[in-house]
């Protein structure tokens, strides 16, 4: 896994605990962009972007999203709530970037 530079865009309706939008991260080796989370829709328009930067300066981060998996009756449903977290490559520090509800 190579550490990314990631690109934060909320969207309509985005708020602190309950984003919405994208997130796209560029390889820091070779330049290429992938899709890190996405949660929006047709209706929802971009209303602005973030870049993440670590308190030491660094801007590389491994990053990964944990879910609470809601069940009724023992049986999975859907994704309940969420945190979007990243660990910085240069020193470490683990950050919860966005959360989902």
């Amino acid at each position: 896994m190579k550490p990314l530079t990631l690109n934060i865009e909320h969207h309509t309706g985005s708020a602190k605990n309950d984003f919405k939008g994208v997130v796209d991260g560029r390889c820091s080796a070779c330049g290429t962009e992938t899709r890190v989370f996405s949660f929006t829709g047709e209706h929802r328009r971009p209303e602005r972007e973030e870049r993440p930067v670590c308190t030491c300066g660094s801007t590389d981060f491994l990053a990964g999203v944990v879910e609470h998996i809601e069940g009724d009756e023992g049986l999975p449903g859907f994704f309940d709530e969420g945190v979007i977290v990243a660990q910085c490559a240069a020193c470490g520090r683990v950050t919860a970037l966005l959360y989902i509800d």
